[in-house]
């Protein structure tokens, strides 16, 4: 059985807990071949999903890492008028939805927590 975290056990794995949110992760995609991404913030979850439309775009162009969709020479031979439109000129609206599922399952979105009743917990 595991044990309840308290304030002590939080203080004394600052550093790991810390490391935890500035991760990087590599995404195989079909046909296309690996990325790397960041975790993203709060802040740009909140961003994306506060947008009406090209939430998954804006997601997927502000955490890559490699290959770098901010590249000016990328975005001008593929004649980008939004930074954004790089993402659906090189990947499949397919691969759009998944990538942006795996980036938010990166920040720990989508992923199954364990819980029950704390009075279940204690016996």
């Amino acid at each position: 059985m595991k044990k309840i975290i308290s304030v002590q056990d939080l203080i004394k794995n600052k550093e790991t807990i810390q490391s935890r949110k500035n991760k990087l992760y590599d995404i195989e995609i079909p046909d296309f071949g690996i990325v790397t991404i960041k975790q993203p913030t709060t802040a740009l979850i909140a961003e994306a999903t506060a947008m009406d439309e090209g939430s998954d775009q804006y997601l997927i162009y502000e955490s890559f890492v490699e290959p770098n969709l901010k590249d000016a020479t990328l975005l001008k031979e593929f004649e980008c008028s939004e930074p954004t439109d790089i993402v659906n000129k090189i990947f499949k609206s397919g691969e759009v939805a998944f990538i942006s599922k795996a980036i938010m399952s990166c920040a720990g979105y989508g992923k199954d927590l364990k819980f029950k009743l704390h009075d279940e917990l204690k016996n």
